[in-house]
Formats: structure tokens, C-alpha cells, sequence
């Protein structure tokens, strides 16, 4: 070799590369194959969803007042619960005023009647006191805790309160009016409710009052045909259509009252009366000339 010359490798005199060939024991392949299939396990396993904890079923009822009743008052909730396959521990009560928006803090009611048996589907009467309400919709919202279990079960209840008597007054006939029939007989309510009406022929002697039953005049106020049935549409009442009214030769001349009363479902109650008169015909006295 020529002096200042560098010797030249086999690539780059443009010789073939020598192959270099890796050798692997056979445990250590067979140790990376199972590495791979617990990997892939892990993968598959972490896809599956989870099995959620089976909901114990619980039933819980609203007694007092019923669920979606209408009342006038309330001054406490009355239920019972009862589990199927657990032993209810306690129940807890929220109420909601949904006009107001206001939401009660939860409240554990008491058991009215612990037998001693706190077992697995036996009923358990609770209760719990009430404020004062005002008049709108409520919720009540119930969750019970069963025993070793920290999640409740919820249930759902409402009830309304409404103390406003029904508005109800006699139209077109008013008080002091003189008639010849009662075909004019009604007037206007300004809710839904039950409406009764009484005609009372009156006399001297209030003894001696008497009353239409449909049918005739009795002295007997206390006889429930005197409680004439009505019926109501539209915001007007009326008298219904299997009731009977006196007719004009079964109207004497006097005075007569008639009463209403309207009963809704909260138990309130409107009266209304008007007294009216049954005048007889008229006659111009002519003097003669002598």
C-alpha cells in the first residue's frame, strides 16, 4: 500500500455488507408471547362494563294526605314503607313548595306503631309534623335507608293545599226580585265544586215554612230531597237536569228564599241567598161618574 494511502472498508470499496444475524434463546421468545396475551387480557377485561350493585327495592306510600289529593289543612304526613328482600332502618321526608320554589331541610320521621318485628317485608307506619302551609302544589320527596346500605331509595308523592271557598251568587235573578217562575234559576262559581240549592216558601210563622222536594212543598226542612242537585260548567251553575222546579200554578204569591251552597274538594264551602217575591196580578181601581 502506497504511503499517505487509507485502507478502504469493504462498502465503501463496493464490496457486499456482511449480514449480521441476531440469535434469541427459544425461553426468551416464549416469555415475551406471554407477556403479550396477559397484556391483552388486561385490555379486554378493562372494556367490559361494570356490574352495578342491585337496587333492593323498596316501596314507599304517602297515607295522609293521599298523593295527589286536594285539602284544606295539613298539619303532618302519615306513610308506611316496605321492603321486600332488607330491613328499612329510617325514613326521611323533604318537602317542596313548588309555587315558591322553597325546599324543607330532610326530616326523619318517627315509626307510629314498632311492633318489635323490624324484619324484611313488614310494613312500617311512619310520621312526621308539618309547619303551617300556605295555600299551592307541594312535593314530597321520601328516601329510605336500609340496613348495611348508605344509599337511599327515593320516592315521589304531592298533595295541594287550597283554602279559598268557592265565589258563588245567583245571575240573572238578584236579591228583592219579583218572578212568576223559577226558570231564571243559576248563577256564576268561580270553581269547581258541588252545588246544592234549597227553595223555601216563607210564612209568618217560621214553623210553618215549606220547602220544594222536587215534587212538592214539605214542612220537614230536614228531608234531604229539600237539597236540590245542581250542576256547574263554564263558571256558571245551574239546576240539573233531573231536577224538577216548581211550576207557575205551584208558586203561590208571597216570599221565597233561595239558598246555594258550592262544596269543592278541599272541603271548602260558599253560600250564597237571595230572597225574591211572587207578586198577583195587578188592578186599576176606575171611579164611576154619578
Amino acid at each position: 500500500m502506497a504511503p499517505g494511502k487509507r485502507l478502504l472498508s469493504p462498502s465503501s470499496a463496493g464490496g457486499p455488507t456482511p449480514a449480521v444475524r441476531w440469535e434469541r434463546p427459544l425461553l426468551w421468545l416464549l416469555l415475551e408471547a406471554a407477556l403479550l396475551c396477559i397484556l391483552w387480557a388486561n385490555v379486554r377485561g378493562s372494556e367490559r362494563p361494570t356490574e352495578k350493585q342491585a337496587i333492593i327495592p323498596v316501596t314507599i306510600t304517602l297515607i295522609s294526605p293521599t298523593n295527589r289529593a286536594v285539602i284544606s289543612t295539613a298539619t303532618e304526613l302519615k306513610g308506611a314503607a316496605v321492603c321486600a328482600d332488607g330491613v328499612v332502618e329510617s325514613v326521611q321526608v323533604r318537602l317542596r313548595h313548588v309555587n315558591s320554589r322553597k325546599i324543607w331541610p330532610w326530616q326523619t320521621a318517627h315509626w307510629t306503631a314498632l311492633t318489635g318485628t323490624n324484619s324484611t317485608a313488614h310494613h312500617l307506619p311512619w310520621q312526621t309534623g308539618l309547619p303551617r302551609l300556605d295555600d299551592g302544589h307541594y312535593e314530597v320527596e321520601c328516601r329510605s335507608y336500609l340496613a348495611g346500605e348508605t344509599n337511599g331509595v327515593l320516592s315521589y308523592h304531592s298533595f295541594s293545599i287550597d283554602r279559598g271557598a268557592p265565589g258563588i251568587s245567583f245571575f240573572p235573578l238578584h236579591d228583592q226580585q219579583t218572578l212568576h217562575d223559577f226558570s231564571d234559576l243559576g248563577g256564576e262559581i268561580d270553581k269547581e265544586a258541588q252545588v246544592e240549592f234549597m227553595i223555601c216558601r216563607v210564612n209568618e210563622s217560621a214553623e210553618r215554612n215549606s220547602y220544594w222536594d222536587g215534587s212538592s212543598w214539605t214542612f220537614n226542612a230536614d228531608d234531604p230531597a229539600v237539597k236540590l242537585r245542581a250542576a256547574s260548567a263554564g263558571g256558571f251553575w245551574f239546576p240539573s237536569a233531573e231536577t224538577t222546579l216548581p211550576k207557575p200554578g205551584q208558586i203561590e204569591i208571597g216570599t221565597y228564599t233561595i239558598s246555594a251552597s258550592a262544596h269543592d274538594s278541599a272541603g271548602n264551602e260558599g253560600r250564597a241567598a237571595i230572597t225574591i217575591m211572587k207578586v198577583g196580578p195587578a188592578f186599576t181601581l176606575k171611579s164611576r161618574r154619578p
